[in-house]
């Protein structure tokens, strides 16, 4: 369908999302992007910004549940909001097992997204997603050694012949 009314501030966020889930080529090629953004103190977005953010975090878990829903088994942990907020911002991470979680449902998005699309993409456009996933990756470890020290990061690894990949 279309716009979810149950969702005020991050309704076009939520689009996106649900059009992604739906074809990973629904947006794939835009020939003009034509946007006009401007912020000011009175707008929706900065007048809403907290009611934007929880909205844009539900928008986000629905997407990501939904995507994993498949891939899911009985030894998974449930996805949580936390989980989420950390992978969309890792630098506010209260505790390394939170960026750990962040990780792992990393991988997850990105095993899920490639199985789910395995017939639409090309080798090509595999090879970018997991490059981007690993430097994110690289991101939430550099993030983790900097809030937490290396002495306690153990589990960062490369265990792959093509190139880097972190393993928990």
């Amino acid at each position: 369908g279309g716009y979810d009314e149950s969702i005020n501030c991050a309704e076009d966020y939520d689009l996106w999302l649900r059009l992604l889930g739906e074809d990973c080529r629904s947006i794939l090629c835009l020939p003009f992007v034509g946007v006009w953004h401007r912020k000011h103190n009175h707008s929706h977005s900065v007048t809403n910004s907290l009611e934007q953010k929880k909205e844009a975090n539900k928008a986000c878990h629905r997407a990501i549940e939904k995507l994993i829903s498949s891939a899911n088994d009985e030894n998974d942990r449930s996805l949580e909001n936390e989980h989420i907020s950390t992978l969309k911002d890792p630098a506010n991470a209260t505790t390394l097992d939170s960026i750990n979680n962040a990780a792992r449902l990393l991988l997850k998005i990105e095993s899920s997204f490639l199985h789910k699309n395995a017939l639409r993409l090309t080798e090509h456009e595999v090879k970018l997603i997991h490059y981007d996933c690993d430097a994110r990756i690289g991101e939430l470890a550099t993030i983790a050694v900097s809030k937490f020290g290396k002495d306690n990061i153990d589990h960062f690894k490369f265990n792959s012949s093509e190139g880097p990949c972190y393993a928990w």
